[in-house]
């Protein structure tokens, strides 16, 4: 949805181009007929998109997708350059976080544009299902085009600052490909080196100094999950230390249990990190 005239039919060939590549591992004679006609079709299908991407006048979530695709089957160079360099010159940074949001130059693209933050100390805003989208898979393209480097780095960050407090995005589409993105992120930054973080969360209330400490590891196979509870209006202080990176959610609420989402906030292993908020749930 979203999507009209020519973004809407190229985004479609890049998925079924998709969807065809996974599919080759299902034939076992790698010489049948049938798997040189889906290489066939694939190739074709990738010189109709790169026809496209050459024209300059996709909107992001086509671009995203195509670039993805191309990348995925190993389209000649050149095509993959093009669209890698046309979907950057879309994406849209703060501080740093990078996403691609709605193009207002688009013709195929009858979603408003996504409002950017003033400041990298600014909220970012919730953002449509299409946005997450995109950037899942602008996350996949680069994770093919470069690794784990910095583009990546900042395209998961965002992405996992838009997650909901039970995980969750704006739909079951844009829900799927962001975790796979993030997942395909996570097994490419896999390392055997002994990471960790130690979290503190303090406040002083009415009975006075009330703390909580947790110890990450990257060796922990099962969930940790903690019910952290502040007085309201309390200050809390967060000091992080350790050599890895993690995220914590807020969540604001009352008596009742059901609390409001809050916050996404990145937790950077160094020594004596600190950060400060106002009292509220927090799990």
């Amino acid at each position: 949805g979203g999507l009209v005239g020519s973004d809407e039919t190229v985004a479609l060939t890049a998925f079924v181009v998709i969807a065809l590549h996974h599919g080759l591992a299902v034939f076992p004679d790698k010489n049948s007929e049938q798997l040189r006609r889906v290489e066939n079709s694939i190739s074709r299908a990738n010189t109709f998109l790169g026809a496209k991407v050459t024209s300059g006048l996709l909107g992001s979530h086509a671009s995203a997708i195509t670039a993805y695709a191309l990348s995925l089957t190993e389209a000649p160079e050149h095509l993959r350059s093009v669209a890698h360099n046309n979907l950057m010159a879309m994406a849209q940074d703060i501080g740093d976080k990078l996403y691609w949001g709605s193009v207002t130059t688009s013709p195929s693209n009858v979603l408003s544009p996504t409002l950017a933050p003033h400041s990298p100390a600014d909220p970012i805003p919730q953002v449509p299902a299409m946005s997450i989208e995109t950037t899942a898979y602008g996350l996949l393209h680069l994770l093919l085009w470069e690794g784990k480097a910095e583009l990546a780095d900042q395209a998961a960050s965002w992405l996992t600052r838009q997650g909901s407090f039970q995980g969750g995005y704006r739909s079951t589409q844009d829900t799927v490909m962001a975790l796979d993105a993030l997942s395909a992120y996570w097994i490419a930054s896999h390392t055997t080196e002994e990471k960790g973080l130690n979290v503190t969360l303090s406040s002083l209330g009415r009975r006075g100094l009330k703390s909580h400490v947790l110890q990450l590891t990257n060796h922990q196979v099962h969930r940790l999950e903690e019910e952290l509870q502040f007085s309201l209006g309390s200050k809390i202080n967060v000091e992080v230390g350790g050599n890895s990176k993690g995220t914590l959610k807020v969540s604001a609420g009352g008596t009742g249990g059901q609390g409001d989402q809050g916050e996404a906030g990145v937790l950077s292993g160094r020594p004596a990190g600190r950060a400060h908020g106002l009292g509220r749930r927090r799990r």
